[in-house]
This record gives C-alpha cells, sequence and structure tokens, in this order.
C-alpha cells in the first residue's frame, strides 16, 4: 500500500494551508517511484487530514481550516495509488480524492448509514472500496463511491447465546473475492464472494466469551499473509 493511517489528536497546522492552497494538484506524470513510499497521511480530530510529502520530515495541511468540508473526527485513510485515496469518520463521514489529497469530496452514503460511527476502509482498486464501523456496518462500492450497496450486518453470539453487531474496525482484500475483517469482538470474519457475506471464526487461544478483546487494525502483504493489532 501507499499509504499509513495514524489516530492523533487536533491537528492545528494552519501555517501551511495557503502555500498548500497554492500548489496545482499533482497527476500520475507527476509521480514517480520514491514518491509512493515518501508520501504519508495522517487522519484525526476535527476533521483533520495531513500529508508528508517526504516521509515524514515536513508536514502540509491537506484537510484543515477553512478548507475542511467536515469536522467529524476522522479515524481511516487508505490509498490504492499516490493519487486515489479514501477517509473515513464518524456520523457517516467518507471522503475521496483522486488527485493525492489536493482537493477532497464527500460521499453521499445510503441514509441509514448517515450517523454511523465508521473506522476502517480499503480501496482494493480505485472503483472497489470496502467501508466498516459500528453496529456490525459493511458498506461498498463498485464506482468509486457514486454509489454505496450496505450489506446484511456482521453479526456473532455474546455471552449469553444472543446475536450482536459489534463495532468493525478494520479490513483488508486480498483479491476482489477474498477479505479479512476483524473489530470488537473475539472473532475475525471471512469473506469469499466480495464481501457479500461474511463467516465468523473464533481467536484462536481466546475464551469466545472474553469481554475485553478489541481488533483495532488489519494489514495484508502481497502474499496475502495478514496481522492483526488491537486490545485485549
Amino acid at each position: 500500500s501507499s499509504s499509513h493511517a495514524v489516530g492523533c489528536g487536533l491537528l492545528l497546522l494552519l501555517a501551511v494551508q495557503l502555500a498548500a492552497g497554492l500548489q496545482a494538484p499533482p497527476t500520475e506524470d507527476d509521480i514517480t517511484d520514491s514518491d509512493r513510499y515518501a508520501w504519508i497521511y495522517v487522519v484525526g480530530a476535527q476533521g483533520n487530514i495531513i500529508k508528508s510529502s517526504d516521509a515524514g520530515r515536513t508536514w502540509k495541511c491537506s484537510h484543515c481550516g477553512l478548507k475542511r468540508l467536515v469536522t467529524s473526527t476522522l479515524n481511516d485513510v487508505h490509498f490504492h495509488t499516490a493519487l486515489v485515496g479514501f477517509v473515513v469518520g464518524d456520523r457517516g463521514v467518507v471522503l475521496k480524492t483522486v488527485n493525492g489529497g489536493a482537493n477532497w469530496v464527500k460521499a453521499d452514503l445510503p441514509e441509514a448509514s448517515r450517523d454511523i460511527n465508521l473506522y476502517g476502509v480499503h480501496v482494493f482498486r480505485p472503483l472497489i472500496v470496502h467501508v466498516v464501523g459500528e453496529h456490525g456496518s459493511v458498506l461498498s462500492t463498485d464506482n468509486g463511491g457514486d454509489t454505496w450497496s450496505v450489506a446484511a450486518p456482521v453479526q456473532v453470539p455474546n455471552i449469553t447465546g444472543f446475536l450482536i453487531s459489534p463495532t468493525l474496525r478494520s479490513l483488508r482484500f486480498s483479491d476482489s473475492s477474498n477479505g479479512v475483517l476483524v473489530g470488537d469482538a473475539n472473532f475475525w470474519w471471512e469473506t469469499e464472494d466480495g464481501g457479500e457475506s461474511w463467516a465468523a471464526t473464533n481467536l484462536s487461544g481466546v475464551p469466545w466469551d472474553h469481554p475485553d478483546t478489541s481488533l483495532r487494525h488489519l494489514s495484508i502483504d502481497q502474499r496475502a499473509n495478514m496481522v492483526a493489532v488491537g486490545l485485549g
């Protein structure tokens, strides 16, 4: 992946806002191989997004101050290419850029999803994006965010046997059909149909009724090896 996501507090780097606004949006012809590894995006409170183009040595505002479309807390960011990326956050916020963060647009989600907090996003291809959040929510688009489909809520049994819809935190796809997601439960879920349905598997070595398990982020390499980190 060409991006990194970091949780953070208030990102009040407003001094560089004017300078950032004067730069012309980049195109694919402007992007070098070194750019793809040096560009880092950080999201956080008050709708702020900052970007480093030199592997973290300096930072500029990408979505700050008066330029912000939203002021919700932003929770995750993922880029498929150096230019095409998505950000998700509280209260149903999904933002998209196609020019490396020079400009952002807000996606229009289905009405039932507009107030939920969203915590994870994976841009599998520029047009294929998957998003997860609270209440077992999984949303997907196959047209770059113009329209979104909502899958049936992901559910698992609690300690008394009742089905609950946990908060989902992160997901990754290894190909167009197969993906994994994790969240506030001692389960992980797999799909083999592009996210239309998900099957739960208990985490190895963790009691099924463990109350404090929460996996917060999932990463995948080019060989489909995955690593999850979290609490509990």
